[in-house]
């Protein structure tokens, strides 16, 4: 009975550690297949000088002349120039949109974010 239990056992282990061997095969295979998928993204994400501080346009549109191929998102903008008055502020721009008014001073649509 005892000899029974633990040929029993020893089946399981047995399979339990091929079926950890299968996972941990699995495993290392995704997590490549990640690695390379980051480093594919990476490359095409084009670099964007407006989303730190240290060179700022004055307007979202500004930002978008910079880098026509620039996404809509969270940029800084320093409306009253950099260096002068007030700090610069992170705006969200619509970089889709354009400007409807071309006679007018427009930062495309934007949202103040604070911190």
């Amino acid at each position: 009975m005892l000899t029974t239990k633990v040929i029993v056992l020893e089946t399981k282990v047995t399979r339990l550690e091929a079926q950890l061997e299968q996972q941990n095969s699995l495993f290392t295979s995704l997590q490549s297949n990640v690695q390379t998928d980051y480093n594919l993204i990476s490359s095409k994400i084009i670099p964007n000088q407006f989303t730190s501080k240290s060179s700022i346009g004055r307007t979202c549109r500004e930002v978008r002349a910079a880098n026509p191929a620039l996404a809509s998102g969270l940029y800084w903008i320093d409306p009253d120039g950099q260096g002068v008055g007030d700090d610069p502020i992170n705006v969200y721009c619509d970089m889709t949109s354009g400007n409807p008014f071309p006679n007018r001073p427009v930062i495309s649509s934007w949202l103040i974010m604070y911190d």
